[in-house]
């Protein structure tokens, strides 16, 4: 974005008028100014400059020093604006500026900042010098300085009784003026402001510099994300921009229609991605902020007012639940574009609404996606696109993220695909949501101690999610059947039997990692707070490709009920919102439950594997505590596995514990670790479950 016009300032706030030095003032600096806007506000400003030449000659003697010196720079000034306007349309005679006449709005194309403003506020011709009047003070300080000989309070701005003296020639014309300033556009939108205890009449007028600013260059001041810095990336997205409801989307674009396109993804940038792909379509330009609840009228007002003078399509970003009062911007603005993560409620709108869904993208396409992005591994772009069906925007970061890696470790394309894939699954580009803890895995299948088709299950389940893109990709089975993809399983089993561990294992063996879900952090009693948050938790799994562990899933994953209340309600559409995300989840979720039985049946049927996890047999438990007691721990001779696996059935994280609290007590008594210090710890493990514990006599 272009910074604004740096003015020159002299030491007495009026410039000479011998050869002084005008570059400064913005003339002929076309690269800050875009050209045409800075002509059309010059013209106003020219015929303002006219009338206080005429104003200061007729009521003021040549006494008077100061405005004197006034009347010299408006001199100046005026004739620099003509000698500007000349060199912009050199081929057209331009009228003397000295009888210029404001020019009406009816003709105007709407190609600059002020005509777009004149035209969508509908400005009437004492609006109009009233908003250029106010911004005269930005223009230059001379005209600071000016105003401040002529304000009752010596204040350096023009006041409502300078403007009346100015254009208004009858009564009927003062009394425009008077109803002007209470009731126009300009004051309501505070685009123009008042200022002063004073009467109406000798109060300040003001204009704020970031106004002046967009009104000049058809630029704006307003605080926004830079489109190019969230790297966009449209490859993939024909199919969408040419659904139905985008093409109507792009219509309202088009032609300027009073529409409000609201588009709803799993994250905010995914939306904007899609936002900017339908502008660029259509040839608009955005203007982009991200929605808080601290956002004021005002700050909506001014944003709406900055697109008008910039001839840009607001984009607002709403991450948070909240109702939405966007003050006089769907008035100001034709089309809205919003982009949510929820759906959003809009305080009295009237306004045509259109949703665009986002779905992720289809085999074909993905595989487009990664032949643009990744054209070094155009060959293997099929395989990309089924390990990672990413939305053009996340594969886009995944790029970008392993470019820079590239670079910083002074190897650019050396990388085999492996690599490449690794680290798309680790950089994300994605913070993770509350209620998640992540786990990079450790342990592999010589660390489970399982029955061996429970084993063979578990593999089984890895070696679908592998093969994924040969069976419904390449073979093209169950074709655009919802829920083909992915592996969702059931892991069922008192606590301790190896159900996290397992799920460590899986996530080990495909080279992702563990994000083990806290339900309790993610419910809410708040309406639509749930959903929210598990969209959070299925966008950050679907980014990273991870193993999803929803531990004691029966805590939502259970039976739905009758609907008895509002609150029953609401629990049965989070239990139908999680049913439909987990369907459309490609990776591997896991649902982990004390009860099968307490699952509801809906779940139990698109579930690809269920795997009980009962207590472990004597052999197996004489496996684990092998398992958990390393070799360099100083055993005592009188240390009996075979005995502990035979007297006491403890399950696999009760065997763990134990181990560890025995090499505890035997440290602290300074001694090897006995059979007895294991039956200590054994002890604690059954007072803790409340089990009887059966003495036994170690003689």
């Amino acid at each position: 974005m272009n910074k604004p016009l740096t003015h020159l300032i002299d030491e007495n706030l009026i410039p000479r008028s011998d050869n002084s030095d005008y570059s400064e003032f913005g003339f002929g600096n076309t690269n800050v100014y875009c050209a045409k806007s800075r002509a059309a506000v010059l013209h106003q400003v020219a015929f303002l400059c006219s009338k206080l030449i005429a104003l200061l000659e007729s009521r003021f003697t040549q006494d008077d020093t100061e405005l004197q010196a006034g009347l010299v720079f408006l001199h100046d000034y005026l004739n620099l604006i003509e000698q500007h306007l000349i060199s912009l349309e050199p081929s057209s005679a331009v009228e003397s500026l000295s009888t210029l006449s404001v020019q009406t709005t009816t003709d105007m194309s709407a190609e600059t900042a002020l005509e777009r403003l004149t035209q969508q506020l509908k400005l009437s011709l004492i609006e109009l010098q009233l908003l250029v009047l106010a911004g005269m003070a930005e223009e230059h300080e001379g005209f600071a300085n000016l105003f401040s000989q002529l304000h009752p309070s010596r204040l350096p701005y023009p006041t409502p009784a300078l403007l009346a003296q100015l254009v208004c020639k009858h009564i009927e014309d003062r009394q425009a003026l008077a109803y002007c300033l209470n009731e126009s556009i300009l004051i309501k939108t505070q685009l123009v402001k008042l200022r002063g205890e004073t009467p109406t009449f000798s109060r300040s007028i003001h204009m704020e510099s970031g106004v002046w600013y967009a009104l000049n260059s058809a630029n704006s001041l307003f605080s926004l994300h830079q489109p190019e810095k969230i790297h966009c990336c449209f490859e993939g997205l024909d199919k969408w921009l040419n659904e139905t409801s985008a093409n109507h989307a792009k219509h309202c674009l088009v032609n300027k229609m009073d529409a409000l396109i609201l588009i709803k993804s799993s994250e905010v940038y995914v939306g904007l991605n899609r936002a900017l792909a339908l502008l660029e379509t259509t040839q608009n330009k955005p203007l982009i902020l991200r929605v808080t609840d601290k956002h004021s009228d005002k700050d909506f007002n001014d944003f709406a007012c900055q697109c008008l003078m910039s001839g840009s399509i607001p984009v607002l970003l709403c991450a948070e639940l909240h109702p939405l009062n966007l003050a006089l911007l769907p008035q100001l603005c034709p089309t809205v574009i919003i982009c949510s993560v929820t759906n959003v409620h809009l305080v009295a709108n009237t306004k045509i609404q259109i949703e665009l869904t986002i779905q992720r993208p289809a085999h074909t396409e993905a595989i487009s996606i990664w032949q643009k992005l990744l054209p070094e591994y155009a060959d293997n772009a099929a395989q990309l696109a089924s390990w990672f069906p990413l939305d053009p925007y996340h594969a886009q970061q995944r790029v970008t993220t392993w470019r820079s890696l590239q670079v910083e470790k002074h190897s650019p394309g050396n990388s085999d695909l492996a690599s490449v894939c690794k680290l798309f699954k680790h950089y994300s580009g994605a913070s993770l949501p509350q209620g998640i803890k992540r786990i990079t895995p450790q342990l592999g299948w010589s660390d489970l101690v399982l029955p061996d088709d429970k084993i063979q299950q578990l593999k089984e389940a890895t070696t679908r999610l592998k093969l994924q893109h040969k069976v419904l990709d390449e073979w093209r089975f169950l074709h655009n059947r919802r829920g083909a993809k992915g592996v969702r399983l059931l892991f069922s089993g008192v606590p301790g039997t190896g159900k996290t561990l397992s799920a460590e294992v899986l996530a080990n063996e495909l080279q992702v990692d563990l994000l083990i879900v806290d339900l309790a952090a993610v419910v809410s009693k708040w309406v639509g707070e749930t959903e929210k948050n598990l969209a959070s938790v299925f966008s950050y799994a679907e980014q990273s490709q991870a193993v999803l562990l929803f531990d004691e899933a029966d805590a939502i994953f259970g039976r739905r009920t009758e609907v008895n209340d509002s609150h029953d309600r609401y629990a049965n559409l989070e239990t139908a919102y999680l049913l439909t995300r987990l369907e459309a989840y490609d990776g591997l979720a896991i649902l982990a439950t004390n009860f099968r039985n307490n699952i509801d049946v809906a779940f139990i049927r698109r579930l690809d594997f269920i795997i009980d996890f009962r207590e472990p047999s004597i052999p197996d438990r004489e496996h684990l505590w092998r398992c958990h007691v390393p070799n360099t721990a100083p055993l005592n001779q009188d240390v009996n596995f075979t005995q502990l696996a035979t007297l006491f059935p403890l399950v696999g994280g009760e065997i763990r514990n134990a181990a560890v609290a025995a090499a505890y007590y035997a440290a602290q008594q300074q001694q090897d670790i006995q059979q007895a210090h294991f039956i200590m710890a054994i002890r604690k493990e059954f007072e803790k479950t409340g089990k009887a514990f059966r003495e036994v006599n170690l003689t």
